[in-house]
Order: structure tokens, then sequence, then C-alpha cells
């Protein structure tokens, strides 16, 4: 006999002693299950950039793993290089090895030093545009390694090297042929209209005459009188002076 059976016959039984109907159970209601509304369609578009974005995603994954992997391969040697040698192995290199970074900690103070009074007189950007320069004219040219060495080694690295800029600035201006580039200079000169007026200024000031004080005429001479009457060579004939010139001369001297 069952569960449903015993109570069934409790309540009958029930039932019948009190004299009240026995209670009917209600039946469970089933209520029905909704059925799933279809999600809405996503567009091919949308599913295009989701697929292309993963791709990206696991492409810069694989990406960064490769570069983690190929830096740890160059990590390796490094590290095993830069163990300090052991004194007794190698004791030249073992005083090397603990003079090395001090060189190293001076060189760095020197050219930081030497970037900042270079900035302070010649200014950021032309320390800047110096430095980019050595460094394309290194790739382009290897015999600028020797200008380089000799800046690195001076007192002022980054003062040296805004001064070879400057020199090799004005070399690329000037060329080949300093004559042409002269010329080219007084051609560009003379078609600046300040240029044309000072020019102007200085040929007029060329094209006024001097103006000399008046000198003081020298007073003619007086021919002696004991030539008059005497028969008188080409001399005397020389030095003798007008009527006119004979009296002012008189005249002048008795005022």
């Amino acid at each position: 006999m069952n569960d449903t059976e015993t109570v069934d016959d409790t309540a009958l039984f029930n039932a019948t002693v009190t004299g009240e109907a026995p209670v009917a159970e209600a039946e469970p209601v089933i209520e029905p299950v909704a059925e799933p509304r279809p999600e809405p369609a996503i567009p091919p578009a949308r599913l295009r950039e989701e697929a292309d974005a993963r791709r990206a995603a696991e492409r810069d994954r694989d990406e960064l793993k490769h570069r983690l992997t190929r830096l740890e391969a160059q990590l390796q040697p490094q590290q095993q290089a830069a163990r300090p040698p052991e004194f007794w192995d190698n004791p030249d290199e073992w005083g090397r090895s603990l003079v090395t970074p001090i060189h190293e900690q001076l060189f760095q103070q020197r050219q930081g030093v030497s970037r900042l009074l270079a900035e302070e007189k010649h200014g950021s950007d032309n320390v800047r545009a110096a430095y980019n320069a050595l460094g394309q004219a290194m790739q382009a040219d290897p015999a600028v390694q020797t200008d380089y060495l000799r800046i690195m080694r001076s007192n002022h690295p980054y003062g040296e090297l805004v001064a070879w800029h400057r020199k090799r600035q004005a070399l690329d201006e000037i060329g080949g042929d300093p004559a042409a580039y002269r010329n080219r200079v007084i051609d560009e000169a003379m078609r600046d209209p300040e240029v044309q007026q000072r020019f102007l200024a200085q040929l007029r000031g060329a094209a006024q005459p001097n103006i000399e004080a008046p000198r003081r005429s020298a007073v003619p001479h007086i021919p002696s009188l004991q030539g008059i009457g005497t028969a008188a060579g080409p001399a005397s004939a020389a030095g003798d002076t007008s009527d006119a010139e004979l009296f002012s001369a008189t005249t002048r001297r008795r005022r």
C-alpha cells in the first residue's frame, strides 16, 4: 500500500467518525511554460567587426609573446656577462669592473651638465637639431664617426656638437664654389630695400665735394729797383710782375 492510499483511507476514516465529508485535495495548477523569444539577428557587418577585432587581439598577443621571448633570450647572455669576475680568477678584470661604473657615472654627469650649458647658451631647439643632424649624418656617411668620437671626447660635448652643426650648415650653404656663393649673396642683398637705401646713402656721401677752407694767398715778390733801366735777362724777366700786382703789394705792405 502506497502513501497516497494511506492518506486517503485516513481521510475517509476521519470523515466517517466525525460525519464530515472528506476535503478533496486541490489539483496542482500547471502553468504553461513560456516559449523563449528568438533573439534579434546580429548584422553581418557587426559579426565581421567582432571577428576582425578578435583576430587582431590574438595577433597582438602572439606578437607580444614573441617579443618577450626574444627579449628574454637577449637578456640571458647579458646577465651572464654582467656577472662580476672574482679577484682570484682575474685581478685586472676585477679592478676594471669596479672602475668602469664610476667612469660611466662621471661621463653621464658630464653629458648632463654639458647639455644644460649648451641649451642655456644656444637654446634647446638648436641643441636638439644638432643632435638629430649628427645621428642622420652618421647613418648616411660612416666618415662622420670620426667627428662623433671627437665630440664625445671633448670637455663640452654638446657645445662642440652645436659648433659642428653650424659649421656643417655653413659648408652646405656655401657649397664647392665660394665665388658663386658670394655673388648670390650680393644679388640677394641688392634686392633688399633696406640694403638699397644704405647703398644709395653711401653713393650720395661719396658724390658730395670736399669743401676746403680758403687759404691765404702768398704776397707776390716785389722786384728790386736795381734792375730798372738795365738789360734784364731771361731770369729777371721771368720774375717780373704786372703793374697791378706791384701796386697791390705795395699798398698792402703800407697798411
